[in-house]
């Protein structure tokens, strides 16, 4: 495939491109209007206080779950590549729940609560819904939202 996204030292060999395994390891929904993708648990995503979590965090920022983002709900844990996902769906941003960056194809540890960039690619990584829930002082979910706020107003230059 044409991109050689192995050069920046962050991701494994044996990673098969994603285009060709998505669909076996999660589900896609959402038109992605607004570039953004969101990695979540299925199973996660599927009980329907996280998934009433997610749509609150998510209009919270003014992004709605059916139209501004493509939510991919994994079903497997069968690593692949995050940067070589958004490129083929024309996704400029990710926000990540709960997901371990090295099921993602990045070897990089990444801050909670920061939006941090790999390539062109700005990602916000947050802890999973039930950690979210958990968090009786809400400190979790102000820094998510906050990070969220900065994401979201972030202009990339070919979007």
């Amino acid at each position: 495939m044409g991109d050689n996204v192995l050069e920046t030292g962050f991701f494994e060999e044996e990673i098969i491109p994603i285009s060709e395994n998505y669909q076996r390891i999660g589900r896609l929904a959402g038109q992605n209007n607004r570039q953004i993708l969101v990695i979540l648990r299925s199973s996660q995503y599927e009980i329907s206080d996280f998934a009433a979590l997610l749509h609150k965090i998510l209009d919270s920022v003014q992004l709605n779950h059916e139209r501004d983002v493509l939510i991919f709900a994994l079903t497997s844990p069968t690593p692949f590549s995050l940067i070589h996902l958004a490129k083929s769906k024309n996704c400029q941003k990710a926000i990540i729940f709960g997901v371990p960056l090295p099921e993602l194809g990045i070897h990089k540890l990444l801050p909670k609560y920061q939006v941090e960039s790999i390539g062109d690619l700005s990602i916000v990584v947050s802890d999973s819904f039930p950690d979210l829930e958990a968090d009786l002082s809400k400190k979790l979910k102000m820094a998510l939202w906050k990070a969220l706020q900065v994401l979201v107003a972030e202009k990339k230059d070919n979007g």
